[in-house]
């Protein structure tokens, strides 16, 4: 069984502010633990005012989105290489976009697969682990997601970020989604 370390309040980080909770994940990701449990209570459990950082191995656009709905905005800084502090409270923007791409490319370019299986897994589970498998996606890459049920609520994510998705139903049972980074809808 892994043990999960506390969130640990930080007094006085922000001028005015009465908690800073900080959680490092770092290690959590590189040892495939996934975190998501510990963040959403320390968000939940977050004073009128506070804040949260995370401190991740890279920006965890699925959470940011998450948190976005649930009246959290926040703001983020690269601090080095896999350090990535990501500040969210209720005071901070909730609008906007949340990632910026780059010009897209032709689907044809796409190179490189990544294969996800998220089978056997409760939703929100899929989403957020195909969601966080395509942040690390080279530019004209792609991925192949296996999920149990149609992914309606990923596939209109993708469209709102610019990704070219396929989805179909396999004749053994579930779905399988072609996800292509950098490319035109269409192309």
């Amino acid at each position: 069984m892994t043990q999960v370390k506390p969130p640990q309040p930080i007094l006085g980080y922000v001028p005015g502010m009465s908690q800073v909770t900080v959680l490092d994940v770092r290690e959590d990701l590189r040892s495939g633990r996934h975190p998501l449990p510990q963040i959403l209570a320390a968000a939940a459990a977050l004073p009128p005012g506070g804040r949260l950082r995370v401190i991740a191995i890279f920006e965890p656009m699925p959470l940011i989105q998450l948190l976005r709905s649930r009246g959290l905005g926040h703001k983020s800084r690269q601090v080095g290489p896999e350090h990535w502090e990501i500040e969210f409270g209720d005071d901070l923007p909730t609008d906007g976009p949340i990632s910026q791409g780059g010009p897209m490319a032709p689907c044809g370019a796409a190179a490189g697969m990544i294969d996800i299986d998220a089978r056997g897994l409760e939703p929100p589970q899929p989403m957020m682990r195909i969601l966080t498998a395509l942040e690390t996606l080279p530019a004209t890459g792609s991925l192949r997601a296996l999920t149990d049920r149609r992914p309606m609520h990923l596939l209109d994510t993708l469209a709102e970020r610019g990704f070219a998705a396929e989805s179909h139903e396999l004749p053994s049972g579930g779905w399988e989604t072609v996800i292509r980074k950098g490319c035109a809808p269409g192309a």
